[in-house]
């Protein structure tokens, strides 16, 4: 056997383990969406810390043919920023913000998943976000959480 006829066989051998693989997904990847948090909420942030934490989790309309999901979050006027990547579902991701809210803010959170057949990125998401700062008419009792969540929340 000749090199040639080795690389054929070895491509021929290697697209046929792709194909069989393909075929055990009965479903293609073609979106992705943002689940938690939900789109348009207001998140109270106390006013008074350097950071916080945001969990954020999305889903895809077809786990086995989803390779990975990444996680982004963008400030008005700042470049979008990576948060995190999940490879299983549920989908999900912590994000660490080392920043004060002392002033209303919209965060974006976007969602990028990857097909594993095509191997390249096939659906988007993304949900606005209001974080907001608690105040100290909010929060008389000074503990970081609104006196009347029912009324402010």
């Amino acid at each position: 056997m000749t090199r040639f006829h080795f690389l054929v066989g070895t491509f021929v051998a290697s697209l046929f383990l792709s194909l069989a693989a393909a075929a055990q997904i009965e479903c293609g990847l073609t979106e992705a969406q943002v689940t938690e948090p939900q789109d348009g909420a207001t998140l109270y942030i106390h006013g008074g810390v350097d950071a916080f934490s945001l969990f954020v989790e999305a889903i895809t309309d077809c786990p086995d043919d989803t390779a990975r999901v990444e996680f982004f979050t963008q400030f008005e006027g700042v470049a979008a920023q990576s948060a995190g990547v999940d490879r299983e579902p549920p989908y999900a991701a912590i994000v660490e913000f080392a920043t004060n809210i002392t002033e209303e803010k919209q965060l974006t959170v976007s969602v990028t998943a990857s097909s594993s057949t095509l191997g390249t990125p096939v659906a988007r998401d993304e949900i606005v976000l209001t974080l907001t700062p608690v105040t100290a008419a909010m929060d008389t009792d000074e503990n970081g959480l609104p006196d009347e969540p029912f009324k402010v929340l």
